[in-house]
């Protein structure tokens, strides 16, 4: 149910900073600058009264109030280093020239800041907005008709007409999830910095006049302009002596060129025109060879999965910050940020070991600079501790995901105590992501302080700010929820989901389109928890309100959301596989596993482990219905792509083999096709053994059911040989993990040495068992101290094996310690589950009545032999154990002397059996020993001819035990002279 809270939280910026450096010359700098407002088309104006924070927010000035300028004072500083964070505030309105105010040096000129009316940029914004995704909308209607149209005259098959159109509603909602941004950058373009022409074009497109906008912007052949100006400038260069006003004017008209270019640029991303956009960033770039363009046009590509291309010039661009950084380390920062961006192109592409060695790059370079200015540099640093914990804990190497987390959590928490407002949130992401880590390894109770101190930062969050961080609020809630469930406490997952519903319905309310997948996916959690919670008919309710949101989601979006529609499919085929509505669950199962195949065809690096899922699911159901030879071929493909997608990555995958190769293994152990089955259980045990020996909190559970199957297949097979092997491998393999974390392992190495023991007494390895036996026993009491309904019955069970080895070996005292404190355990248990225990502590009580019958103690033996009977009596069990009881009971009481006690056992026992004739002997004896002659010689008589050997016996045994009354002697003799007449 976890659902991960972020993939990468990377940081994408590549604009030129210039950035402080070391340097012998660095001394106290005043930098001025001035305050304008942004007037449109019309000259700025200064601005006075606007409060301006540097050095980490620990230093404020304040720009004046006729002329707008301000002086910030800068220590080991020089020319050319970066200023480092600026915070700009003023009632109701905003910085207009953000990007140039996070990138300004140290410089001779004045720094310029401008700043507008906050109301009316967004009101701007949102009108960009509005018209850019209108006009997505209207593009994507166009092409949907022509296509259909194309269908209709048969110039084209369903299944190409299908595949444009999907390809064009990827543009369309590429283009709404880009939206935001681009208005952002378009309402940001300076028009007292652009021609008259792309002034006028900007004005139609801020009406609505999107088409007569963009023809006005290439009206103005803004790149033939830029050629010019450049061919002018290079012209310039050459007559600088004599053109020097040329050159001027030329650069005017460079940078008015490439400003207007910018605005078109954008215009086209606002009219989700992107071939067009893309072009004119790729020409910017190539032709300017500006490293700011590169890198812009880098990112662009990553907008638009165009992986290849971005990487190509991502790369370009960390070629030229290298070189300018050899001899200008002010440039090393830019090198950290286009390293930082690479490897975000490389984690999304799957390219894992190249994503980290970019990203430690990364973090070396940020650290260099934090120890030099930490204001600056110290939110990187932890930016990039958090990546390279979120992309070790995707590869498994936990520990190093955990010694990031724990680095970057340092740094944020001490941002934070200074800067609360711009650092907590930083601060909850990576607890939250660190409870995520502690989540996947069962360290539960250390992963829930911290999501519990995540949610509470999340609630003052959202308290002050709730469109922002009430998202991140339920998420938070929802992985919590998660943990509870994982440690059984559903009753305790139960609030925290409905709570996280709650706020996700209310968001969904104002905007479904951002928010209804997140109330599907806590509908689902919730549905599970109800599940495990045996209230099938709400979460049944649940996964029909999950599958009715996705499915309309798929319909209007298929790319997006088939795949979240066939996860619920899969969940929902699972509940009626529990509930045997196996036609609804197979109905399920393949209607996910065809979303699944189309998604895989067109994407299988993304899609091809949700193919193998439910392949393996599908393969599952028809196992369990014993259409085994529909189950197999769906095994061995899931088994196919996922050792395919292991060969390839095995961190990710080997765990998927080896449950697959699992799953085979039972198919066959169920056929009784022994040999295949083992086959498949042996590769599938040192995949695991090898998983597990690396990191085993995270594959100690499937590596112990594995062991357990193949010992299964020995155990059927009859190679016991074989199965001792294994158990000492076991026991070897969990004894040093045991030794280290001993509450994790030893409950899984004592009952590892009680099964190596019981298989030493089966292959009679004598010598080993006591010493195995003992070990088990000093564990399990260990545990039973802190555990005993736990770990009790597993004791009780070492005890009894210990019990008949000691009497075997005629080590009757110690045999009668073990049997008693097993007996004692078994009485103790059977006391609150009579049901459950009762069975077992008859076979103990047996063990300690057969040593005190073997030392001669017969008095004890009775008082065992009477509680046995007392169990039977209790559960109404009066069959042949039961009379068997009585018997011996009805013989030794005679031993014992109580005549009375004898007569009354063996009457009731033939009362219920009357076959039991050797049971008859005793009631005999009795009679005769009270002086009942009469009674007593009845039954001698009757027996005489089939018993009466065994009559004399009992004669001759008990003139031997002295138990004959010397009154009754003679009546004794005259029954013996009775049996021995012909």
């Amino acid at each position: 149910m976890k659902k991960t809270i972020m993939t990468l939280a990377a940081v994408i910026c590549c604009a030129v900073c210039f950035l402080a450096a070391t340097s012998a010359s660095a001394q106290t700098i005043s930098q001025k600058g001035v305050a304008y407002q942004y007037n449109g088309k019309q000259a700025r104006t200064p601005l006075g009264n606007v409060t301006i924070s540097y050095d980490g927010n620990q230093r404020t000035t304040i720009s004046g109030e006729r002329d707008g300028t301000f002086s910030l004072t800068l220590a080991g500083r020089k020319m050319g280093d970066r200023i480092g964070m600026v915070t700009v505030r003023k009632r109701e309105m905003i910085v207009f020239n953000q990007q140039a105010v996070d990138e300004w040096s140290v410089r001779k000129e004045p720094l310029r800041l401008i700043l507008c009316d906050a109301d009316e940029f967004e009101r701007q914004k949102e009108n960009l907005i509005a018209i850019g995704k209108r006009e997505a909308k209207k593009k994507y209607d166009r092409q949907k008709a022509k296509l259909e149209q194309q269908l209709a005259e048969g110039k084209m098959q369903l299944a190409e007409k299908e595949a444009a159109l999907n390809q064009a509603y990827e543009e369309l909602e590429r283009a709404r999830n880009n939206m935001d941004g681009y208005a952002d950058l378009f309402a940001r373009i300076d028009e007292s910095e652009v021609d008259t022409l792309a002034q006028q074009a900007i004005e139609l497109f801020n009406q609505g006049e999107v088409e007569r906008a963009i023809r006005k912007f290439e009206e103005g052949h803004y790149m033939e302009k830029l050629d010019n100006a450049i061919k002018n400038s290079q012209q310039a260069d050459k007559l600088m002596a004599v053109a020097e006003q040329a050159k001027e004017r030329a650069t005017q008209d460079s940078l008015k060129a490439v400003q207007s270019l910018k605005a078109q640029i954008e215009a086209y991303k606002l009219n989700n025109e992107w071939e067009k956009a893309g072009e004119l960033l790729k020409g910017l770039a190539d032709k300017s060879g500006d490293v700011a363009e590169i890198c812009a046009y880098a990112l662009f590509c990553l907008d638009q999965n165009k992986f290849g291309e971005a990487e190509m010039y991502f790369n370009k661009g960390l070629t030229i910050f290298r070189r300018l950084a050899e001899s200008n380390p002010s440039y090393k920062a830019s090198v950290a940020t286009t390293l930082n961006n690479l490897a975000v192109v490389y984690s999304w592409t799957q390219r894992l070991s190249e994503a980290e060695l970019m990203y430690k790059e990364a973090l070396e370079i940020r650290k260099q600079l934090a120890a030099v200015n930490p204001y600056v540099f110290d939110p990187s640093v932890a930016m990039t501790l958090n990546n390279l914990g979120v992309l070790n804990t995707g590869t498994k190497h936990f520990s190093e995901a955990e010694l990031m987390y724990k680095e970057a959590l340092e740094i944020r928490r001490r941002l934070a105590a200074v800067n609360p407002t711009a650092y907590e949130p930083d601060v909850a992401l990576t607890l939250n992501n660190q409870a995520l880590l502690y989540n996947d390894t069962q360290r539960f109770s250390e992963a829930e302080p911290i999501y519990k101190e995540a949610v509470e930062i999340y609630r003052r969050l959202a308290a002050a700010n709730p469109k922002a961080y009430e998202p991140k609020l339920a998420l938070t809630l929802n992985n919590l929820a998660g943990l509870y469930y994982k440690t059984q406490r559903l009753s305790e997952a139960e609030p925290v989901l409905k709570e996280a519903l709650e706020i996700r319905r209310r968001l969904a309310a104002a905007n479904p389109t951002a928010y209804e997948p997140d109330v599907a996916q806590t509908l689902n959690d919730l549905a599970v928890v109800y599940d495990r919670t045996q209230r099938t008919s709400e979460a049944e309710s649940m996964y029909k309100e999950v599958l009715e949101i996705r499915t309309r989601l798929a319909a209007a979006d298929p790319k997006a959301y088939e795949p979240d529609l066939a996860q619920t499919l899969n969940n929902q085929a699972l509940l009626n596989t529990r509930l045997q509505h196996f036609s609804e669950a197979e109905s399920m199962h393949k209607e996910a596993l065809e979303i699944r195949r189309r998604l895989a065809a067109a994407n299988p690096s993304a899609f091809e482990p949700d193919l193998a899922q439910t392949l393996n699911n599908l393969a599952l159901l028809y196992a369990r219905l014993q259409r085994f030879s529909e189950a197999e071929p769906l095994f061995k493909e899931a088994l196919e792509i996922r050792k395919r997608l292991a060969a390839a990555n095995p961190t990710v995958y080997e765990p998927d083999v080896a449950m697959t190769m699992n799953n085979l293994g039972v198919m066959y152990a169920r056929q009784q096709r022994f040999s295949e089955a083992e086959t498949m259980y042996k590769e599938t045990f040192e995949i695991l053994k090898r998983l597990a020996a690396s990191d085993p909190s995270a594959y100690e559970q499937d590596f112990v059911m594995t062991f357990d199957d193949l010992a299964n297949i020995y155990n059927s097979t009859q190679r016991y040989n074989d199965m001792e092997a294994l158990y000492k491998e076991a026991v070897e393999f969990y004894r040093p993990l045991a030794a280290s974390n001993p509450s994790a392992y030893e409950p899984i190495f004592a009952r590892s040495l009680a099964m190596l023991a019981n298989l030493y007494i089966k292959n009679q390895h004598f010598g080993h068992i006591e010493a195995t036996l003992k070990e088990a026993a000093e564990i399990y009491k260990r545990l039973v101290s802190s555990n005993p309904s736990e770990y009790e019955p597993d004791l009780i069970q070492v005890m009894n094996n210990l019990t008949v080895l000691y009497f075997n070996n005629k080590r009757l005292n110690e045999a009668e310690q073990t049997c008693k404190e097993a007996a004692e355990i078994y009485r103790r248990l059977a006391a609150s589950n009579p049901s459950f225990y009762t069975s077992g502590l008859i076979p103990t009580l047996n063990n300690l009545a057969a040593m005190y019958y073997e030392a001669k103690r017969y008095s004890d033996f009775v008082d065992v032999v009477k509680e046995m009977l007392e169990i039977y009596r209790r559960s109404g069990e009066k069959g042949p154990k039961y009379v068997e009881a009585l018997g011996r009971l009805s013989y030794y009481e005679i031993i014992l002397r109580k005549y009375a006690e004898s007569e009354q056992y063996g009457r009731e026992a033939l009362a219920i059996d009357s076959t039991k004739h050797w049971i008859a002997t005793n009631l005999a004896a009795a009679l005769l020993f009270q002086g009942k002659y009469a009674e007593a010689e009845q039954i001698y008589r009757q027996y005489k001819s089939e018993m009466k050997e065994t009559f004399l016996g009992d004669f001759k045994a008990f003139s031997e035990a002295g138990v004959i009354p010397k009154e009754y002697e003679a009546d004794v003799e005259k029954i013996k002279k009775m049996l021995n007449e012909e």
